[in-house]
């Protein structure tokens, strides 16, 4: 992981107990590549956490709701089909969410309402077809939002009404 600010940061690992095959340093967790199943625990405090290349299916309901401090989020490449309702409830702190190389067919209206600070949302290549007005609600803080690669033949005009800041589609 790139050490951004070398005056704050320590490679100290801050989050206590992680699991093996995992990497920490300060409140960063990297469990790339570890075959997890599901979101392993740890600290609360963590502030990122990194599943890229794992064999996760299922965003199940507050699955994350603990780690409210969370700021960045990297679920690429994994087995995702299915992301339930409140699968991001209170992760009001989430700057960026990449959901990319997933299996995503269908994000359900809402999913995205609690992420009041999202900036980037990345979807690329998955399997959605449709979006609403719905879809988007609550990301008034989003300026990027990349859905190449998914099989949606038509977007609305009102799809992305509720994120004013968009910038970058």
């Amino acid at each position: 992981m790139p050490n951004s600010d070398a005056g704050t940061k320590s490679n100290a690992c801050l989050l206590g107990l992680v699991p093996d095959l995992c990497l920490c340093r300060d409140l960063e967790l990297d469990c790339d590549r570890a075959n997890f199943k599901d979101v392993p625990t740890v600290s609360v405090n963590v502030t990122m956490m990194s599943l890229q290349r794992n064999r996760l299916r299922k965003l199940n309901a507050d699955m994350f709701f603990k780690y409210r401090s969370l700021q960045k989020l990297y679920l690429q490449h994994n087995l995702i089909r299915v992301v339930s309702p409140n699968a991001f409830r209170g992760l009001y702190n989430l700057t960026r969410l990449y959901l990319s190389y997933n299996k995503i067919s269908v994000l359900v209206p809402g999913v995205f309402q609690d992420l009041h600070n999202l900036e980037w949302l990345i979807l690329e290549n998955n399997r959605i077809q449709h979006v609403t007005s719905t879809t988007f609600l609550g990301l008034h803080s989003l300026v990027l939002l990349d859905l190449e690669g998914n099989h949606m033949e038509q977007v609305e005009n009102v799809t992305f009404r509720s994120c004013s800041m968009l910038t970058v589609l």
